[in-house]
């Protein structure tokens, strides 16, 4: 098992705030059916003497499209489509709109937005639900209505302005706007139906109804969805009743659950403390926070592209709502514009329990440049901000370990550990042992790995980590591989704990199962180098196979591997390509 492959288990495992980052900051889907549609580039005929800009500006705008820079994409196309006329405009209009829409800029995208009949169904739909949404921005509550009352906004819309519809109902003055938001009889999964559920409770309680509020969110928490955000706001709205006795037990069943969380700890402290309860939302922010739960939705439904359209929708209506900032960085940082996502991070609000998030989202955008001492400089920030704080005492202690200051974040996971008192987290404890054993001080890995394993006997990781450090070091042979076959049967299509157990194999002296196990391995992750350097060693001692152990310890050196096992795979190939000397008899000399 290589060591990159260890650590990048151990941050999703050991820091929720990495973990987080792994569910927003996943590759975008290219679903062509979920995708605002564009028309094929129609042929555009240039005047007789034509500004060659045309050309250079539509190509600029393709260039600024696909890399992410919507903005000025949207300024290149606007200004490629004021230089020609008919199909030619519209065809430049349309793409500027889309990237305006994808930018954020919103209020710009609702003046290029088309018209009925103008371009694809598709983008017709967007460019409705994006009106309706400017004009409640603006407080045109009347427009934005008459738009979602309507049928016109179809898939993949639909449930955005399905949504959308109470709020600008109330905001229009409709004194049962609920009769607006019948559901969506083409979507039936519970994440939908949940968030419909959601939606009615919020506009319940601002139409001044709250024993049906109430019922309404109980129906939601028992529904089994298990969102951290429907207890959450469930407890604020419980709070805002002047029942805070109920909202600490709706809190506290969620710390059972995930005694980390650090919304659900902030909460927690405002109500036994007896603070003011939080407000309930504007209309705009309410509206904001059913687009929120839309681009929710789209997420779980593989669809980034519309999610990432949700949620700019809903900061033009709420333009410091931390989770929408929070996603919209999350959407920068996947096409790598780090400047981006820190400026949507930087405008988290300092008093928002999401701020220290932002920070150590701020912090994995520099380690992600390969900036570790600027990463490293705004996680120390954090932690002095915050010295109490579990993720980010955590965020710093993997940033100091990725800056190979082992010492430095096996003190600060030992300051983590001894405040839990008595009841150690074994994913710290896991942490630890991972920066003792860089540190050089392998003792003191092993008892806390025997620790961890002591309160989850069964973790895989745990018992992969633990079982190839004694492999390696050929200690404890027989009980590293009952846990290491252990830790197959939980992860059977592991490539890296698969070579754990055949190089306990190979250890121990039983080479045919160690190739067939690190055969198996390398199938499974081919470009692992570490793999490929083990299976090489057992190739090296099954005869006839000398050739096969040359050929992957050279592959060894077309993959990533470090610097350390590159060294020891060119020693190997010098001593396997030094013929061997041939010793040979003295000859008499030859007498008369």
């Amino acid at each position: 098992m290589n060591k990159t492959a260890r650590i990048a288990a151990l941050m999703m495992l050991a820091s929720p705030v990495m973990a987080s980052l792994g569910a927003c900051a996943t590759t975008p889907v290219q679903d062509a059916a979920l995708r605002p549609a564009v028309a094929a580039p129609p042929v555009i005929d240039l005047p007789p003497n034509p500004d060659t800009s045309l050309i250079g500006l539509y190509l600029a705008g393709n260039q600024a499209s696909k890399d992410g820079r919507n903005e000025e994409a949207a300024d290149y196309f606007a200004r490629a489509a004021d230089l020609v006329e008919d199909d030619g405009a519209l065809y430049l209009r349309e793409k500027a709109f889309v990237a305006a829409v994808t930018a954020g800029e919103i209020e710009r995208a609702a003046q290029l937005a088309p018209t009925m009949g103008e371009g694809p169904a598709a983008t017709q739909r967007l460019a409705k639900l994006v009106v309706a949404v400017d004009a409640l921005a603006k407080g045109d509550s009347a427009p934005a209505n008459a738009i979602l009352q309507t049928d016109d906004i179809g898939q993949p819309y639909r449930s955005a302005a399905l949504l959308l519809r109470p709020w600008a109902a109330v905001a229009s003055g409709e004194t049962d706007p609920l009769d607006a938001a019948h559901p969506d009889s083409s979507r039936s999964d519970r994440l939908n139906a949940a968030f419909t559920q959601l939606n009615r409770a919020l506009v319940l309680e601002h139409l001044k109804k709250p024993a049906e509020a109430k019922e309404a969110f109980r129906t939601l928490i028992g529904g089994g969805v298990g969102m951290r955000m429907f207890n959450i706001t469930y407890g604020e709205f419980l709070e805002r009743q002047g029942e805070r006795a109920e909202a600490i037990a709706v809190y506290d069943d969620l710390l059972k659950e995930q005694p980390d969380d650090r919304n659900a700890l902030y909460a927690r402290n405002r109500a036994a403390s007896r603070q003011s309860a939080p407000p309930a939302f504007t209309l705009q922010q309410a509206a904001a926070q059913a687009l929120l739960t839309a681009a929710t939705a789209a997420m779980a439904q593989s669809a980034p592209e519309t999610a990432q359209i949700y949620v700019q929708l809903a900061l033009r209506l709420d333009p410091q709502r931390p989770e929408g900032l929070l996603l919209a960085g999350g959407f920068a940082e996947q096409i790598e514009d780090y400047d981006a996502a820190r400026a949507y991070y930087a405008k988290v609000p300092v008093k928002s329990p999401e701020y220290l998030d932002a920070r150590g989202r701020i912090a994995l955008t520099y380690r992600l440049e390969d900036n570790l001492p600027k990463a490293v400089e705004v996680a120390r920030e954090s932690a002095r901000m915050a010295p109490k704080d579990r993720n980010t005492e955590v965020n710093l202690a993997d940033l100091l370990r990725t800056a190979k200051d082992y010492d430095g974040a096996v003190k600060v996971l030992t300051r983590v550990i001894s405040a839990r008192g008595h009841a150690p987290d074994w994913r710290l404890l896991y942490s630890r042992a991972v920066a003792y054993e860089q540190a050089g001080r392998w003792r003191d890995a092993e008892k806390d790995l025997i620790k961890a394993l002591e309160i989850e006997p069964d973790q895989p990781d745990v018992l992969n980590y633990l079982g190839y450090s004694w492999a390696d070091r050929g200690e404890h042979l027989d009980q590293a591989i009952e846990m290491l076959q252990k830790a197959v049967r939980a992860q059977p299509n592991s490539g890296a704990i698969i070579d754990s157990l055949g190089w306990a194999y190979f250890r121990k002296g039983d080479i045919p199962q160690a190739v067939e196990l690190l055969e198996r391995a390398a199938e499974l992750s081919p470009s692992d180098p570490d793999i490929n350097d083990h299976l090489g060693d057992a190739y090296a001692k099954t005869s006839g196979r000398r050739l096969e152990a040359v050929f992957q310890w050279e592959r060894v050196l077309t993959l990533e591997a470090d610097d350390a096992l590159k060294a020891e795979v060119r020693a190997k190939l010098a001593r396997e390509r030094t013929p061997p000397k041939i010793a040979v008899a003295p000859i008499d000399p030859i007498t008369p």
